[in-house]
């Protein structure tokens, strides 16, 4: 990624390995959620992240970066890493 907002880690290695490890544990917590609610899981993971993100990087940060996948995704793109 390249790109200059302040505040945001460029380094895509270091991303790739934090979501591998996080990906390795996302069955077990799909397991324990309710088959009824999993549909729900998405939505939780990503509000968690915002929730996240808002309170690490701040407002302007988080709406710059929600704003780049928002424009990656509607292009038919997919975010880095």
């Amino acid at each position: 990624m390249n790109d200059n907002t302040p505040g945001v880690s460029h380094d895509i290695s270091a991303l790739r390995l934090v979501m591998a490890i996080m990906e390795d544990r996302l069955d077990e917590v799909v397991e324990t959620v309710p088959s009824a609610s999993r549909e729900l899981i998405p939505n939780a993971f990503l509000n968690i992240a915002v929730e996240w993100m808002l309170a690490g990087a701040g407002t302007a940060v988080t709406v710059s970066i929600l704003h780049r996948l928002a424009d990656l995704i509607s292009s038919g793109r997919r975010p880095p890493g």
